[in-house]
């Protein structure tokens, strides 16, 4: 685990790479501006500064810390610079995969890709590569009835709104549908798979396909390129958390509902 406080001094805590046990935080390091966004995987981390600047720390083996980085860092790197043409807004991590959202709407992944996480590159792939959205819109698959969960709580809004405040950066839209399905404004990751959030609040999904936790059931277990999640279209996203085999999305319109794509029994 990663603990930052707010003098943006960083402290780690678990198991290190020769499987010793740390008891107490250990300080690794002092990132000099403040930290906007952090991503957190199964051994690595990506913490994002207010003025862009990307770091990684842990394992990288994969190609999830970026090309030509060590197999095994134990203090923040920093990382991809002067890799893009726009500053880096948000970070998410999976398992061994990383996922890098830009200001001008711009989606890269890079890592491990044997789920499709980053949508099709590979098996590994430490150079970013940009998801490409456009067959997102194209889904045909259906989902199975016995993999949706969905309780309305309007009557107690409060609570559902609190539910997974410390996943929750969604914010509310009063135009739902409107703006452009392909510039992405918020993204997410569980161990093997992702999930973006477009401009007009359609919300996308690719990677590991099993257990109906990205919200269709295709015939394949692996989707390698984003796909448009139709039981949700023209639902307000409000809170979103991914976790390993299940992904929960907390909708507003009209009233509040949740829904919790994973395998039921």
């Amino acid at each position: 685990s990663i603990l930052i406080t707010g003098s943006n001094d960083i402290y780690v805590g678990g198991v290190d790479f020769h499987n010793n046990r740390i008891d107490d935080y250990i300080l690794v390091d002092h990132i000099h501006n403040d930290i906007k966004s952090v991503g957190m995987g199964l051994d690595h981390v990506l913490i994002l500064d207010i003025e862009g600047n990307l770091y990684g720390l842990g394992d990288g083996v994969n190609g999830q810390l970026g090309p030509f980085s060590p197999i095994s860092v134990d203090r923040p790197m920093r990382i991809l610079s002067d890799k893009f043409n726009s500053r880096i807004k948000k970070v998410a991590c999976g398992e061994k995969h990383s996922l890098i959202l830009l200001e001008n709407g711009d989606l890269y992944a890079m890592g491990d890709d044997h789920f499709g996480q980053c949508a099709g590159a590979g098996d590994e792939y430490g150079n970013p590569i940009k998801i490409n959205f456009e067959l997102a819109n194209k889904n045909n698959y259906s989902f199975v009835n016995n993999s949706h969960n969905s309780s309305i709580y309007s009557n107690n809004s409060k609570s559902m709104r609190s539910l997974m405040s410390s996943n929750s950066s969604v914010s509310n839209a009063t135009n739902v549908n409107k703006g452009h399905p392909e510039n992405i404004i918020d993204i997410y990751s569980g161990y093997n798979h992702c999930l973006a959030v477009a401009e007009n609040r359609d919300i996308y999904t690719w990677g590991d396909a099993s257990y109906g936790k990205l919200g269709y059931s295709p015939d394949d277990k692996v989707i390698n390129h984003p796909l448009v999640v139709n039981l949700l279209k023209g639902k307000n996203a409000t809170n979103i958390a991914l976790g390993k085999n299940v992904s929960v999305i907390i909708t507003y319109l009209y009233e509040e509902s949740l829904f919790s794509m994973t395998k039921t029994q």
